[in-house]
């Protein structure tokens, strides 16, 4: 009598918590619709305004406010998918890697078209945009391990899966032996997209400070700069991310669909 009553308690405080998850995530919803809605047309306005001032004496004005258009567009288009997936929150651990994915879109978008306008200060635009693109893979992992029911049941799912998943193809099996399906394998690949992450914010920072000091050179593959062992890191640590990732995915694939 005693559990039973323990366990309607239990599961009385489940559903007030989700209630109330609910109800703030639509309050954060409608708040967020609303600001956004506020803050295009205030920017619409400025450059309604900006472009009359600026007309035929920018010579960037056609590529700038032709942006413009396509950023109000696809900010307003994601504010509707973000809203949406905010005022339905019935699937809080998995939504919450939604709405976060889904972020990367306005910003995205805002930090190419302050890019144009700023072209000197692109480095550090790009440095927001690229941390933020480092915690965006990080939810993705998170986000189809939650889809398959969070780690201990990935790992069950792993461990009843072809052994063959654990050979690896092509060049890579000259140099690392099988992973042993289940929590060994999991790792492997969590991990492997992790570490991506990682080097991804330190290579971010790194090109911010090397920029400060004149010794990133953007674009030369001389020796002396930064941008050759900079971005030889991140495509090698990328590209090991990425098998990771398919790895991960051929080895769910039935049941992801």
């Amino acid at each position: 009598q005693n559990s039973s009553s323990t366990m309607r308690r239990s599961s009385s405080a489940g559903a007030i918590h989700t209630m109330i998850a609910s109800t703030l995530a639509r309050r954060v919803g409608q708040l967020y619709a609303a600001s956004t809605a506020i803050g295009l047309i205030s920017v619409v306005v400025f450059l309604l305004v900006d472009a009359a001032r600026e007309y035929r004496t920018r010579p960037d004005f056609t590529a700038f406010y032709s942006a413009a258009v396509v950023v109000i567009c696809t900010v307003w288009m994601s504010t509707q998918q973000i809203y949406r997936q905010l005022t339905h929150w019935f699937m809080p651990d998995v939504q919450k890697f939604v709405v976060r994915i889904l972020w990367m879109v306005p910003l995205y978008s805002i930090q190419s078209w302050c890019s144009l306008r700023f072209h000197d200060s692109r480095i550090y635009i790009d440095a927001v945009r690229d941390l933020y693109e480092a915690f965006v893979i990080q939810s993705f992992v998170y986000y189809l391990v939650e889809l398959l029911g969070g780690e201990d049941s990935l790992i069950a799912k792993l461990r009843a899966k072809d052994p063959h998943h654990s050979q690896h193809q092509s060049v890579f099996s000259l140099f690392f032996g099988s992973w042993e399906m289940g929590r060994p394998f999991m790792l492997h690949c969590k991990y492997g997209v992790l570490q991506y992450v990682v080097l991804k914010c330190i290579c971010t920072i790194s090109t911010v400070i090397l920029e400060e000091f004149g010794l990133y050179g953007e674009g030369s593959y001389s020796f002396a700069s930064g941008y050759l062992y900079i971005s030889t890191v991140i495509n090698i640590s990328q590209c090991w991310a990425l098998y990771c990732l398919i790895k991960l995915f051929h080895a769910t694939a039935d049941d992801l669909r």
